[in-house]
């Protein structure tokens, strides 16, 4: 079998090597100590003699670092190497990927990733086929790598990066990532000044609390499904959020600073889920709910929102409605607003399923929740609700009845008989 040997000549001149100058006197103690051996000392000696003719590396004054850099190029370049794209079902290559993670160590301390450099020969070749980084809880990465060096990477998740400041502004036109994930790095100030991301699917700035500012949405996303800005300090959403065509979840929940909704979220035709939980400072929605039919669960719970427009008959798709309050919240009359009759508009008869309206300091349940004949749900829990109007009976899906630190029902109705559990812990 034949071999490549690249001898490297570290703190040692070649020539002393080849004439033995400066270690005549340690083969002379090999001959004492070998004596009954002579033999082997000499063959020693011949190669070494041998190897100090081959062509190799000598480091002589030469920066380290820099001496292995040039020294792994050649290796590259002599090798015939090729990169395993699909290594699925490879005999042995589990034990040997686990080693490997095990050796970056990453979410430990003393870990310190600062950036993406391909060394020569692999740079263009290995990280054009890269697709995923995972960088989850890397306590001293401050900023992300510049992702022009990765231009077919797919997903990029960076959970609890508690340091991490700045997100490099080449993440913002990449065209190849779905997945963005900065769940809980909570130190983020500096996004990319806009988004043009084309393929862009997820992303995730969930708890990122410093984050008080979204970039603008440019170009062609209509391929991003779901928006998780849950626990930033946005004071408001770009009105180029309308360009966002395939969007279908947009969480907001507890994003303290956010006062209002642009009109442009009426552009969002395929949005189904909108959570505005704990958003203490929104106090209104939108007057005129038009064009987003589609959403089916509205979550309004523990904001200022005093009455829900009457458009929100509109959402004819609407299935699930919380409302509980954070202060004093709907009134009467926005239960009476359900009545497809008030409304003459699509109502949400047929369509609503859920209905939380717990702690909502009501004292009366209207006849016209008879009307939601699709109702499966219903929480009335921390009401001063005494007495439950006949038309539960209508209501022939109704599973859970939930009435929970509530006034004791002096009496209860007749019930559907699809009733599974009810729930009255006065």
């Amino acid at each position: 079998m034949g071999m490549v040997v690249l001898p490297i000549f570290y703190k040692v001149d070649p020539s002393d090597i080849r004439i033995q100058r400066n270690i005549a006197r340690a083969f002379v103690k090999y001959e004492t100590r070998f004596k009954k051996n002579l033999k082997k000392v000499q063959r020693w000696k011949d190669a070494l003699k041998e190897v100090a003719n081959i062509s190799g590396w000598h480091l002589q004054n030469r920066p380290g670092a820099e001496f292995i850099q040039d020294m792994v190029e050649m290796i590259l370049h002599k090798l015939n190497y090729t990169f395993l794209i699909d290594a699925k079902g490879l005999i042995g290559i589990d034990s040997q990927v686990n080693k490997l993670m095990s050796l970056l160590a990453i979410g430990l301390d003393d870990v310190r990733i600062i950036g993406i450099r391909g060394m020569g020969g692999i740079g263009t070749k290995f990280f054009d086929k890269l697709k995923f980084i995972h960088l989850n809880e890397s306590q001293n990465l401050i900023e992300t790598p510049d992702l022009n060096k990765v231009p077919n990477l797919e997903k990029l998740v960076m959970e609890g990066c508690l340091i991490l400041r700045t997100v490099h502004q080449s993440m913002g036109a990449h065209k190849k990532l779905t997945l963005v994930n900065f769940k809980g790095c909570k130190s983020i100030e500096s996004l990319p000044n806009t988004f043009k991301m084309e393929s862009l699917e997820i992303l995730i700035l969930f708890d990122c609390s410093k984050v008080n500012k979204i970039p603008k949405f440019m170009g062609k996303m209509e391929h991003l499904s779901g928006l998780h800005l849950d626990g930033t300090t946005i004071t408001e959403l770009p009105t180029s959020i309308g360009h966002l065509t395939g969007l279908a979840s947009l969480n907001l929940r507890d994003c303290k600073n956010l006062v209002y909704l642009p009109r442009t979220i009426f552009n969002l035709k395929l949005l189904k889920n909108v959570d505005l939980t704990g958003c203490s400072k929104l106090d209104k929605l939108l007057e005129k709910m038009r064009n987003v039919e589609s959403v089916e669960e509205l979550d309004v719970s523990e904001t200022p929102i005093r009455q829900v427009p009457s458009s929100i008959g509109l959402l004819t798709n609407l299935k699930g409605l919380s409302t509980r309050p954070w202060n004093e919240l709907l009134s009467y009359v926005m239960l009476r607003r359900l009545n497809p009759m008030d409304l003459l508009l699509p109502s949400l008869a047929g369509s609503l399923t859920e209905l939380d309206l717990s702690y909502f300091n009501l004292k009366e349940i209207p006849d016209d929740i008879g009307c939601l004949f699709s109702l499966s749900e219903l929480n009335l829990s921390g009401n001063n609700v005494v007495c439950l109007p006949s038309s539960l009976t209508k209501l022939s899906h109704l599973k859970p009845l939930t009435l929970n630190d509530c006034k004791c029902p002096q009496s209860l109705p007749n019930l559907p008989s699809s009733i599974t559990q009810i729930d009255a812990s006065c």
